[in-house]
């Protein structure tokens, strides 16, 4: 196939010998043109030296004179003008035909070349420079997941520059220098001992670009290296002045030795084994945390190993409890709590009996509460919403012991005359005795989310009378029975049952969540189960081992 780049080039190795052959035939020399050469001469000479460039200019108007000019619009805030936009296209438009007719390396250069003209007329080089900060504020950085017991993977690296905000400085040099000059973009710092040594010249450069803003920090402590550690802790030194939030991972030893102090810290998340490894002495570093209004533990008990301010405390959770009196000691120093999960130990009920006399507590601002059955046999809670309910100490108490705390639930919702909109019921099976007596407490008229355990057919029975709790739009059931081969009792010994809370239900259920410990993957089966529940218009999810999501996908 013969291209007009073909044609031209056999014009100009020809142009020599039209020059030979018209010197001969007219006498003259056209070796420079002039105003003395005949008009004809001048007509010939205007077809082969004019006309071909010409038709070049207009067949390509791409030039390598350009590229400098357009490397430096980008590196700017400048917008082209309607004239410069229309070349630029015309550019693209040239560019875009001829990355098909070309070679390799000649491919790679005019490749080059139109990604900088499609980069200089990109729409968002049109954005002022406040909308750019707007966006960037919305891509957040890189962080640890908070729930260590669902899913606990560390980012890959400590301070990864192809993640935010590192790359916004790779793009351009507006968006460098725009970046750099936003100190808010700088403030999420995650620390990990494992790359500190080579990477904390990046933690600085955070730091000094964050200037005088709050910091939200990850400290992840996980070497026995004094060296590693020694860096974290200088760095954490010099961060701890305007930490407002902060996550530590670190050993037990580690967290005695912090010696800074947080004046403004506001959210703690801590996760240090002490269960195991109790600590020698008690960590009062956060005591001058004043501020303080979010706590999440893992696996630590309050207030023995860690002493906290509870005057400002809103949220608490994930704390282990060897007593009664210790969760009393958190619900009368924190008056503004709302939100607390204070779980039983393995000592609870020893130090605890049943039927003990203890003090008795009124909170008028908790509404969510997460705790053992007999706790509940001292407190007034008028605010509670939520309410999560686990057994004291299965090992400790037996069968009959667990159902007689149990009777203290319909007592508790009598004296607190709560309104209750979300009840977990997680860890019990053997509720059959008392959910008539709850479900139908006026406290529970309000009841839309219910999260519940079932070992029993009578259970299912319970959840299918629409008398109780009329107005359930949530609901989540455990699969409690013990079965072979995967089956549960959704869709197997109890289909019958559960088929009839769906049937009666379904015109006020919005989401379902079944839970079955016992099926690893998905069957055919099981998908049409669900999708015929999903038909009638439920939000349908099914969690399998290990609390995976099996479906949807």
């Amino acid at each position: 196939m013969i291209t007009d780049a073909d044609v031209i080039n056999d014009l100009n190795q020809s142009i020599p010998f039209l020059f030979t052959t018209i010197s001969h035939t007219f006498g003259a020399d056209f070796s420079e043109p002039s105003i003395y050469t005949p008009p004809i001469t001048q007509c010939i000479w205007w077809h082969i030296l004019y006309v071909p460039t010409f038709l070049r200019a207009m067949e390509q108007p791409y030039t390598d004179a350009h590229e400098f000019q357009i490397y430096t619009y980008l590196r700017s805030n400048y917008i082209p003008t309607d004239e410069e936009g229309a070349q630029v296209l015309s550019d693209v438009a040239f560019l875009t035909r001829e990355l098909a007719l070309t070679n390799c390396l000649d491919q790679e250069k005019k490749k080059k070349a139109l990604d900088i003209r499609q980069s200089l007329v990109a729409p968002i080089r049109r954005l002022p420079v406040e909308i750019l900060l707007e966006i960037f504020s919305l891509l957040s950085p890189e962080r640890p997941p908070s729930d260590r017991e669902i899913s606990y993977s560390l980012p890959s690296r400590a301070s990864n520059t192809l993640e935010m905000p590192w790359v916004l400085s790779h793009v351009s040099g507006l968006w460098r220098a725009t970046s750099l000059a936003s100190p808010s973009l700088w403030t999420d710092i995650y620390i990990a001992s494992k790359y500190v040594k080579h990477e904390q010249f990046l933690v600085h450069a955070a730091l000094s670009r964050s200037q005088d803003s709050p910091l939200h920090l990850c400290i992840h402590i996980d070497l026995d290296d004094s060296e590693c550690e020694e860096i974290v802790m200088g760095i954490l030194s010099l961060a701890a002045p305007r930490c407002i939030s902060l996550r530590l991972d670190i050993p037990a030893p580690t967290l005695v030795g912090l010696s800074c102090s947080f004046p403004r810290l506001q959210r703690l998340e801590l996760h240090v084994d002490t269960h195991s490894i109790n600590l020698p002495t008690s960590v009062e570093v956060f005591m001058q945390s004043t501020q303080l209004r979010s706590v999440h533990f893992m696996e630590v008990r309050v207030p023995e190993e860690i002493q906290l301010p509870f005057t400002e405390l809103h949220d608490l959770s994930q704390v282990f409890v060897d007593s009664y009196d210790q969760l009393a000691d958190i619900l009368k120093g924190a008056n503004d709590l709302v939100s607390l999960e204070a779980w039983p130990s393995g000592v609870y009920s020893s130090n605890s009996p049943f039927g003990f006399t203890a003090e008795k507590i009124t909170h008028s601002k908790l509404s969510y509460l997460d705790t053992g059955f007999s706790a509940l046999e001292h407190l007034t809670l008028p605010a509670l919403e939520g309410l999560t309910l686990d057994e004291d100490d299965p090992d400790y108490d037996s069968e009959t012991d667990m159902e007689e705390k149990m009777l203290v639930l319909p007592d508790f919702l009598e004296r607190s005359k709560c309104r209750i909109r979300r009840l977990g019921l997680m860890g019990y099976g053997r509720v059959a005795k008392i959910l008539p007596l709850v479900f139908g407490s006026p406290s529970f008229i309000t009841l839309t989310q219910l999260e519940i355990c079932v070992e029993s057919v009578e259970v299912y029975g319970l959840l299918g009378d629409t008398r109780l709790m009329p107005h359930l739009r949530e609901l989540s059931i455990r699969d409690g029975f013990e079965t072979e081969n995967g089956e549960t009792s959704f869709f197997g010994v109890c289909e019958e049952a559960f088929s009839a809370i769906v049937a009666v239900r379904r015109d006020r259920l919005s989401r379902l969540t079944l839970t079955s410990l016992e099926v690893e993957r998905m069957t055919p089966d099981l998908v049409e189960h669900i999708r015929q529940i999903a038909d009638d218009g439920i939000d349908v999810t099914f969690l399998g081992r290990r609390l995976d999501r099996l479906y949807p996908p």
